[in-house]
């Protein structure tokens, strides 16, 4: 049958009916308003052409055979050979559109495999290998990289990044290298984080004390690796670091003291957490969602949601000492949604826009028979009113 036959044929030798105009302007919305404009003229003008030649004809029958298929490409290479001069685009702009749809298709593949240091990889290597210079996907893969366990890959990455804003193929966003280094050091790559370290210094780019953040999150993690048995030796280097920190907490970004609370919360060090937490709020120094979310995941290992009890005479009898917070509330204020947020769950307990959604009492216990971190628990109640 020659319908998806003449269809493909047509299409691939940039012969579009008028009827697919606005078909094509809302495909093309990657490219310029003027170059869609002339590419459509120029497709446009390939078949009117074909009309005139009778070259339709010969396709629109009910049947076509390899023969016919094989004139009507040799007639339309002749046609567009005929018609290149009126059709042809600038080399520099088809370049332009060809780098755009490899960017789109760059940046879906990258949502994709975050998580996946191979793929990453890939699509570092290929935006290198076609120079596609694109600041923001290249500092969000150099940011993704710092994470993976690849020294080789985040040197190689940031000597590329940082030649290329040398002579300016791209113009880094602000502090972007001082940020990469802080991350290399919070996740334990610290080849990579002292070699950026030592150029940002030696071309002024940053000052040593820029770097105090990342040498803490260093500290933390080899006081926890270290093969030092005495616990006041192993954690003597890292309680100097955090202390020197708190000395200057109030000049150093919120974002930047977050990466300290994310590595103290990942040993689950609570008393130098609660330490730091004090020294913020005693240096009036405002924290942020991330950083109680660090936090929350520092002191909550675990949860026990099975306890509840429909009145006051039903309340479980623990044999736990430990204590309890209820919140109470009239309906619908987001006594729940509070008791999710502090725990960092999203579905922990149950919400609802409807008031009177909750219907019992609920015992939230966190950290059972933990001896690492303080066990607690939470009450979650019926509104009052």
């Amino acid at each position: 049958k020659v319908d998806h036959h003449c269809i493909s044929l047509l299409v691939s030798q940039n012969g579009f009916d008028e009827d697919e105009l606005e078909l094509l302007k809302s495909k093309e919305k990657l490219l310029p308003k003027n170059e869609i404009d002339s590419m459509i003229k120029a497709k446009l003008k390939v078949w009117k052409e074909m009309k005139q030649s009778g070259l339709l004809s010969k396709v629109s029958s009910s049947t076509v055979f390899e023969e016919d298929v094989q004139e009507v490409e040799q007639i339309m290479q002749k046609k567009l050979t005929v018609l290149k001069p009126s059709m042809a685009i600038n080399n520099e702009d088809a370049a332009i559109k060809e780098q755009s749809r490899a960017l789109f298709l760059l940046k879906r593949k990258y949502q994709f495999a975050k998580n996946n240091p191979i793929e990453i990889m890939n699509i570092y290597n290929l935006m290198k290998s076609r120079q596609i210079f694109n600041v923001e996907l290249f500092e969000n893969i150099l940011m993704t990289i710092s994470r993976f366990d690849s020294e080789k890959n985040a040197l190689l990455a940031f000597e590329d990044y940082y030649g290329w804003n040398k002579v300016g193929d791209v113009i880094a966003t602000d502090k972007f290298f001082l940020r990469f280094a802080l991350n290399c050091y919070a996740n334990g790559l610290f080849e990579t984080a002292r070699h950026v370290e030592k150029i940002l210094i030696t071309d002024n780019i940053a000052n040593k004390e820029d770097f105090q953040s990342g040498h803490v999150c260093a500290a933390i993690q080899q006081s926890q690796t270290t093969t030092v048995k005495d616990f006041t030796l192993k954690m003597k280097p890292c309680r100097e670091e955090l202390a020197k920190f708190h000395e200057n907490i109030r000049y150093h970004a919120i974002e930047n003291i977050n990466l300290v609370i994310r590595s103290l919360a990942k040993f689950r060090m609570t008393e130098e957490i609660f330490d730091l937490f004090d020294c913020l709020r005693a240096n009036r120094v405002k924290t942020n969602s991330e950083s109680l979310e660090f936090l929350a995941n520092a002191i909550v290992a675990t949860i026990d949601a099975g306890e509840k009890a429909d009145t006051m005479k039903d309340l479980p009898k623990s044999s736990l000492k430990i204590p309890e917070i209820v919140f109470v509330g009239r309906s619908n204020v987001g006594k729940s949604s509070l008791v999710n947020c502090l725990f960092n769950r999203k579905a922990l307990a149950s919400t609802s826009a409807t008031p009177g959604h909750t219907k019992h009492f609920h015992f939230f216990v966190a950290n059972r028979d933990r001896t690492d971190v303080p066990p607690f628990c939470f009450v979650d109640v019926p509104g009052l009113g």
